[in-house]
């Protein structure tokens, strides 16, 4: 048998190990939000500035060429929704030669969001499939592609609260008069939000085109989490002005406030233990 002094030196050392394992784990549990939101960020920005390549090494011709293909497309199209794009299996058929407009890089990228008050720039993608959705912004080919005109809308769906993320989890901290931009084939179609709606994923269906008006509307789910309604936010079409200063920032959205959440809970609980291993350490000393 091990003497006693013996014992209680592997005792104390396996209750560092222990010790050491769940304050590693503890940090672990708070950065990984932030540290895959970091890193999904950057795939998104890496995808921006290949697109972005892929424009400039296009002539004028074929800029204009691709433009005009995307307009004839918007003109072929109802331009309403048939069915709610977060439902799996409710797919689109896709019009024609909908997946190749657009596609200059050859991976379904067709330009990009751009969110001012965030800093963020998202991919938007053909389509509205889970896959997509996973990776950057999608489309309902039933509705204009991002193009502008009058008397079309674009519709453009994303997901809120996907882990390390963030897509539009924030979307519910933008207002009435907060700008987003649409970027593709080297031109930037600026819209101001003037409607934010909740609805019902039903409701969906009576987002339409409105004669005499260019609209963009981003749709996706609401509450966060919970994903019962649709949080729909209509902007309309503006002049665009580089470096036009941004508001805000507004209050906390509900992404952040679950985070800030997350970061108190596992830092007292990180606090916790060490506070305990250090009364524990010391209550042997004095035996």
């Amino acid at each position: 048998m091990l003497p006693a002094f013996a014992h209680r030196q592997n005792v104390r050392r396996v209750f560092t190990v222990l010790a050491v394992l769940l304050v590693i784990a503890g940090v672990g549990f708070m950065a990984y939000p932030w540290v895959s939101s970091w890193y999904n960020k950057r795939q998104a920005l890496e995808l921006v500035q290949l697109y972005e390549r892929d424009v400039q090494a296009l002539t004028s011709d074929l800029a204009a060429a691709e433009l005009e293909r995307a307009q004839h497309y918007n003109g072929t199209i109802s331009g309403a929704i048939h069915a709610d794009p977060f439902v799996g299996g409710s797919g689109a058929q896709y019009p024609g030669d909908y997946l190749s407009v657009l596609d200059i890089s050859g991976n379904g990228m067709m330009g990009y969001l751009e969110i001012p008050l965030f800093r963020s720039k998202l991919p938007i993608f053909h389509g509205a499939a889970e896959d997509v959705l996973q990776r950057g912004i999608g489309h309902i080919p039933s509705t204009a592609l991002p193009v502008g005109g009058v008397g079309t809308r674009c519709v453009l769906v994303g997901h809120r609260g996907l882990p390390g993320n963030e897509l539009l989890t924030n979307a519910d901290k933008l207002i009435i008069g907060d700008l987003f931009y649409l970027r593709v084939l080297g031109e930037t179609f600026a819209y101001r939000i003037v409607e934010i709606q909740v609805v019902t994923p039903d409701a969906l269906v009576d987002i339409a085109p409105v004669a005499g008006r260019d609209l963009c509307t981003l749709v996706t789910c609401t509450p966060l989490n919970i994903n019962s309604h649709r949080l729909v936010l209509t902007g309309e079409r503006t002049e665009y002005v580089p470096d036009a200063p941004v508001t805000g920032p507004h209050s906390l959205s509900a992404y952040e406030r679950q985070m800030l959440i997350v970061a108190i809970a596992g830092a007292v609980g990180l606090v916790l233990v060490v506070g305990i291993g250090l009364y524990l350490r010391r209550r042997r000393r004095r035996r």
